[in-house]
Order: C-alpha cells, then sequence, then structure tokens
C-alpha cells in the first residue's frame, strides 16, 4: 500500500514534522493496544478504556473520563484528516471500520493507522485518477465531505459513550465542534499556513452539519509574537477528576484571564527562543 495515494501524504507528514511521526501510520505497528474504531461501538472495548481513563485522572464520576477520553480521541482522528485536507487536499475514509487506534494502558489514543482505501480528492489532482479515488469537484464540496465524514464518525462514538457512560449527547457534540476549530488551528501551525487554517476552519464552522460553531478565534499579539485562541463552549470536565482545575482557555474561566495565560504562556516562549538563540550564538 506504500503507492497509495494517502500513504504517500501520510509519510510526507510523517517526515515533515516530528508532531506526526508517532501518530499517523499506513498500517499498524507490531505494538499492543490497537483497536479498530469500529470496535469501540462495542461497550466491553469502550468501557474498560473509559475505565482506565478515570483511574488514570482519579475520577469519581463517569462523565468527566468520558468527556476527557472523547476530546482526545476526537482530536487525534480530526488531526489526521486536516492534515491529509491542508496538506494535500486530499481526505481519507475516515469510516469507523476505516480507522484503528492504539490505546496506552490508560485508555489514551498513542496513535492512528489508516486501514482504508476509498479516498477523496480534487478533480484537478493527479491522484483523482486512482481507483479509489472520488474526484471532488472544487474545494467546497471536498471540504463538505470532509466535515460530513468527521460528523458521521463522531456521531458513533458519541453514542456508544451516551450508553456507556450517561453523559449528556449535547456536551460532546459543543467539545466536537470546538475539537474540530483546534484541529484546524494547530495544524496550519505545524504546516506554516495558518492564515489558510483559519479560514478553512471559518469555512467548515459555517457548514450545515453538526460540527457548526457560532464562535470565532481571537487574535492575541504579546512580546513579538502571536496566538489565535480558540472561544470555546465546551467544557472537557477535567476540573472535576481527583487532579483537576480548569484548563486554560477553559470556558468557565472569563475571556480575560484566558487572554492573559496566553500572554504568560507566549512570554515563557518567548524567553525559551531567546535563550537558545544565545546559547547557539555562544557556541
Amino acid at each position: 500500500m506504500s503507492d497509495h495515494p494517502i500513504a504517500q501524504t501520510l509519510a510526507f507528514l510523517a517526515a515533515a514534522n516530528e508532531d506526526y511521526r508517532s501518530q499517523l501510520l499506513a498500517a499498524r505497528d507490531e505494538q499492543p493496544g490497537w483497536l479498530s474504531a469500529s470496535q469501540l461501538q462495542e461497550s466491553a472495548h469502550l468501557a474498560s478504556l473509559l475505565q482506565a481513563n478515570g483511574a488514570h485522572h482519579k475520577a469519581s464520576d463517569q462523565q468527566s473520563p468520558a468527556a476527557l477520553w472523547f476530546g482526545h480521541y476526537v482530536f487525534n482522528i480530526m488531526a489526521v484528516a486536516v492534515s491529509c485536507y491542508l496538506a494535500a487536499g486530499r481526505v481519507p475514509d475516515l469510516r469507523p471500520a476505516s480507522v484503528a487506534l492504539r490505546f496506552d494502558e490508560d485508555g489514551e489514543p498513542q496513535a492512528i493507522a489508516w486501514e482504508g482505501r476509498q479516498f477523496a480528492a480534487l478533480a484537478g489532482d493527479p491522484a483523482a485518477q486512482h481507483p479509489d479515488c472520488t474526484p471532488m469537484p472544487d474545494a467546497d464540496a471536498l471540504r463538505l465531505h470532509l466535515t460530513r465524514q468527521l460528523e458521521a464518525h463522531c456521531e458513533a462514538i458519541i453514542l456508544s459513550l451516551r450508553q456507556n457512560s450517561r453523559i449528556g449527547v449535547s456536551g460532546l457534540w459543543l467539545l466536537a465542534r470546538d475539537y474540530y476549530g483546534s484541529a484546524f488551528n494547530w495544524i496550519g501551525e505545524l504546516l506554516g499556513d495558518q492564515a489558510r487554517a483559519l479560514q478553512e476552519a471559518r469555512a467548515a464552522a459555517a457548514l450545515p452539519t453538526q460540527l457548526a460553531r457560532q464562535r470565532d478565534f481571537v487574535h492575541i499579539e504579546h512580546v513579538g509574537l502571536s496566538y489565535h485562541l480558540i472561544d470555546r463552549v465546551s467544557c472537557c470536565l477535567y476540573y472535576k477528576t481527583g487532579e483537576g482545575h480548569y484548563c486554560s482557555n477553559c470556558p468557565h474561566r472569563p475571556m480575560p484571564e484566558r487572554i492573559e495565560r496566553i500572554k504568560n504562556w507566549l512570554g515563557e516562549r518567548a524567553a525559551a527562543e531567546a535563550a537558545r538563540t544565545a546559547e547557539t550564538s555562544s557556541s
């Protein structure tokens, strides 16, 4: 499968950035802990992962491990799909049977392997001639295809989580919407084209799907650095765990407090970069 257009895209991403290297695979590796995403709809598998995640976070309720696990899971799935979309204009088959994940002992996803064959690409892409490709007439159609696939994937997992934890469906959809925007933001930074990524995030958020969102990004500049903070409306419930607290961008925090925390982080980042530059110059 090494000559498959999606496998080529995953290999390109893995070679381009360290952050992709352990996450995007064209096949399962030899490590234990692999499950097809379709197996997560079976109560036994999902219940085991949620139990491990709850123990890791010292949670005493069912809802917080479900929210935390879902956020980590769906962000990883979305990041893979958005990476392929932004980097190559290709969208892999995201049906649960076409995706496998490797989980660690705490129930956290460690890597994703794409096991499908079908994919979509723009009609002008040379890969559109591949027998497994569904050509898309333009970028709008490809973006809608990406978003609808992620919507369907999320829906299957959300229904399973509801059955295994009694967590509210509406809260999980809020998380999915915020993480979709965050995936565009993060991948855009890794690819060095955040302006386009934000444009795509806004276009995807305006589509008539359950991943549509009303809030935008907050542009923050400090000490010569900038950051686009997603205006979240969802809470991962980490504060409810035994070790937890409000996250830096938690909607329970007032926006000025969230912005100040990002400025502090940018200040630390600038100081670290200055120290590395000084060390390089001195050597």
